[in-house]
């Protein structure tokens, strides 16, 4: 960007099977969402993506009920399930609704990053665009920060690793996600076994 901000952006193939007003729910509800398969329970976040994803929990916020702006969340997660790309970050939440899910992550008192995942219905399905903001957009090291000291800390290998997570993560939603927010009325713990059938559960 002209001042130095690095802004990624990235189209996601259509999501079948989901719709805008699931993702809302979803990410109103991943942060404590439970999922029962096979008589064991996990973390929805852990689900999600099982091999990156690490832990997700609300430092701010309300437990008993879905996520809003001004709640604050640790994410804790390893790309390309690799230690050396270990990733905690604490997101603030800017929007969540049927339209985006959008996050800003501070760093030294500082706004540092905003991401945001915009969604468009389709016939199918639904389209994503996830747009990243890396940098500081005001303040008096804004020069500072973006045109100098940001070149030399973004690691490519890491950003790229991290790119091939988020392609994951959403292409995810197909497989799970419908059958989740169909059973939403379940409550905290949602049982997912019959959607992956008798063999799966006695393996």
């Amino acid at each position: 960007m002209r001042d130095g901000r690095i802004m990624i952006e990235l189209h996601h193939n259509t999501i079948k099977g989901v719709t805008p007003e699931m993702l809302n729910w979803w990410f109103g509800v991943y942060a404590t969402q439970k999922i029962r398969i096979c008589e064991q329970v996990f973390d929805a976040y852990l689900i999600w993506h099982p091999q990156d994803n690490v832990g997700l929990s609300v430092l701010r916020g309300d437990l008993k009920e879905p996520l809003r702006v001004g709640d604050v969340l640790a994410v804790r997660r390893y790309f390309a399930r690799d230690l050396a790309f270990k990733s905690y970050e604490r997101f603030h939440v800017m929007q969540r609704d049927a339209e985006a899910f959008a996050v800003k992550v501070h760093r030294f008192g500082m706004q540092m990053a905003i991401a945001r995942w915009e969604f468009q219905a389709t016939q199918d399905g639904t389209d994503v665009v996830m747009r990243t903001e890396v940098g500081v957009e005001n303040g008096l090291v804004k020069v500072i920060m973006n045109n100098f000291i940001l070149p030399m800390v973004v690691d490519m290998k890491l950003l790229d690793a991290w790119l091939q997570y988020s392609v994951e993560e959403i292409g995810n939603f197909e497989f799970f996600l419908p059958a989740l927010y169909a059973k939403r009325d379940q409550g905290a713990v949602i049982d997912l076994s019959d959607e992956l059938g008798q063999r799966s559960c006695d393996l």
